[in-house]
Parts: C-alpha cells; sequence; structure tokens
C-alpha cells in the first residue's frame, strides 16, 4: 500500500515512515498542506494519507478543504496532531479526516494497531 505522510516535522515524518516500512508500506513525504497537495495530484494510487495539523503554509484542516473543493481522489486521512479542540476536530471530521489522533496517545504499537485496522 501506498502512504502519504504530510508533517512539518522531519522527526515526525522519520518516525511514521519507519514504522510504515516495517508494516511493508510504501511511504511518500510532504512538508506542508501545499506539498501534500502537489503530491495526491502526482500519486493517483494513494491508498493512505497520515496528516499533521499545525503546518506552515497550509495546514492540516485547510488542506483538506482544498482537496474536496479540487474534488481530488482522496483515501482515508488521519490527523495526527497534538491538538485536542474538539472544535478543531469536529472541523477535520467535516472536511474528510476519517480518524483524528493525538500524538502524546501514540505509541509505536498504537500506531502500527491503527494502520492495520484502516487497511482490512
Amino acid at each position: 500500500m501506498k502512504v502519504l505522510v504530510i508533517d512539518d516535522s522531519v522527526e515526525y515524518r522519520n518516525r511514521w515512515r519507519n514504522l510504515l516500512e516495517v508494516l511493508n508500506h510504501d511511504v511518500i513525504e510532504a512538508e506542508d498542506g501545499y506539498q501534500g497537495i502537489d503530491q495526491i495530484k502526482s500519486h493517483d494510487d494513494l491508498n493512505l494519507i497520515i496528516s499533521d495539523l499545525h503546518m506552515p503554509e497550509l495546514n492540516g484542516i485547510e488542506m483538506c478543504r482544498k482537496i474536496r473543493e479540487e474534488n481530488l481522489p482522496v483515501p482515508k486521512i488521519l490527523m495526527v496532531t497534538t491538538e485536542a479542540n474538539p472544535t478543531l476536530k469536529k472541523e477535520g471530521i467535516k472536511v474528510g479526516v476519517y480518524k483524528w489522533i493525538l500524538k502524546r496517545h501514540l505509541s509505536d504499537d498504537v500506531f502500527k494497531m491503527v494502520i492495520n485496522e484502516v487497511f482490512k
């Protein structure tokens, strides 16, 4: 499966990449929402998007909104963020986020379980 990881933190991009590769997934990366949209347009075979919320240029919710506006074919989107604000979470769900996951609660094992559940 092919997964797009969008996060301005190289540390988190590397962490998600390493865990996904252990699960035998191909990984593409982007540093912000604009780069993420470019990657979506370049790869029509994506199976999952994992995005941070707070990023420079274009945040995760704004990116999801643009994806919908441009009618891009998008698989499930996981928002993996430090943001626990319920209003932002509702907004994310409204613009197409499949799951909202807090980074501070996300051990490597839980991350792998979530990925396996998404691909069932």
